[in-house]
């Protein structure tokens, strides 16, 4: 990038080179370079996988005024009860903050108040990946230093291009963290399901014994290849059988 290069871009390109075979905790001096540059408040980055009409909560990394949790790999799971990440991991655009800082009963509804309570007074979530993927990411940015939600809904048509780039740059570092972890992140359902293949049960013949959908027994062995890596689901009993053989 050249001296001229317009706002961020320069920092995305040092974010892009870091990003190669870095985890997340080192992208936090480059991203918080590029927030500044942008004349932002804060970050939250997260990566979810959907999970049974929600998304659970994978890695997470936040600064500035949005760094309300640790970074980490966690199971949280976000449903419809927080509007704001919901809307963002089922968007394939942008979503404005504005009408939940316009609106006292959407505020009190999400987790806006909290935000706002900080000082908080505009802020915007960056889908990063489309609704048909196996994993969802989502940046989450807050506005300058007490600014109007409607100046950063007109200031994110210019920079959020930066944000999504960054945001995949992000996703690279994360998901190697991610997939790291899969084989000891399985849900309750993800090994309930997996135990039940192993034991030589169909699709149906485990949801029946679980009390669930065939679809939701789908979903919930998609989620369980992802989570471990697999490209099949013969893979991904192997490799759970070989993880509980080894009593981890």
């Amino acid at each position: 990038m050249t001296d001229t290069a317009p706002d961020g871009w320069r920092e995305l390109d040092a974010l892009q080179t870091l990003a190669r075979g870095a985890n997340l905790k080192l992208m936090r001096s480059p991203l918080s370079d590029l927030i500044a540059a942008l004349g932002l408040g804060g970050y939250k980055f997260c990566i979810a996988a959907p999970e049974e009409g929600a998304f659970r909560i994978l890695a997470v990394i936040a600064g500035g005024d949005l760094n309300a949790s640790p970074d980490g790999f966690g199971d949280a799971l976000i449903g419809p009860s927080d509007p704001i990440l919901w809307e963002s991991y089922r968007s394939a655009t942008p979503v404005s903050w504005t009408p939940y800082f316009r609106d006292q009963r959407l505020m009190e509804a999400s987790s806006v108040s909290q935000l706002a309570a900080k000082g908080v007074t505009a802020g915007a979530s960056i889908p990063i990946l489309s609704r048909n993927q196996t994993r969802r990411a989502s940046l989450c940015v807050s506005g300058g230093a007490g600014e109007a939600p409607e100046a950063l809904d007109l200031r994110l048509i210019s920079f959020w291009p930066v944000l999504r780039l960054a945001g995949l740059a992000l996703f690279e570092a994360g998901m190697a963290e991610v997939a790291a972890r899969a084989d000891r992140r399985l849900t309750p359902s993800e090994t309930a399901v997996l135990s039940a293949l192993s034991e030589g049960m169909r699709i149906k013949d485990v949801a029946a014994s679980l009390g669930k959908s065939e679809r939701t027994i789908r979903n919930q062995l998609e989620s369980a290849r992802a989570r471990i890596g697999a490209a099949t689901t013969i893979e991904a009993v192997v490799r759970w059988e070989r993880r509980a053989r080894a009593g981890l």
